[in-house]
């Protein structure tokens, strides 16, 4: 919308409250079950030489350990209200999530 429009509060403290368990999922996967991610996208790296080289260093920062202690990751969600029928109440959904690494750009 070009204009601002009312967000129920209550919808908001949602959004917050779903956003942090999302944010905690993102770093689960990210830094915690590589075995889990690896076997996720298999068939993916397969195909794209791009997520193949991200399990690389992925796997080789796994088997090394990290270098420093600090990480850092970028979330955005794109919520949306959806209202199902015009007598319910408006409901949270999600329409993307997308997750970047701050050395995303080192990776040419």
């Amino acid at each position: 919308a070009l204009l601002p429009s009312p967000y129920p509060t209550r919808i908001f403290d949602e959004a917050v409250r779903v956003q942090m368990k999302i944010n905690q999922l993102f770093h689960n996967l990210q830094f915690g079950d590589y075995d889990f991610l690896a076997t996720s996208l298999h068939a993916v790296a397969e195909k794209d030489e791009f997520i193949a080289k991200l399990l690389r260093i992925s796997r080789a920062v796994r088997n090394e350990g990290p270098a420093q202690n600090v990480s850092l990751s970028i979330h955005r969600i794109d919520y949306v209200l959806h209202l199902p029928t015009a007598a319910n109440s408006p409901v949270l959904r999600i329409a993307a999530a997308q997750t970047m690494s701050a050395a995303f750009p080192a990776l040419g």
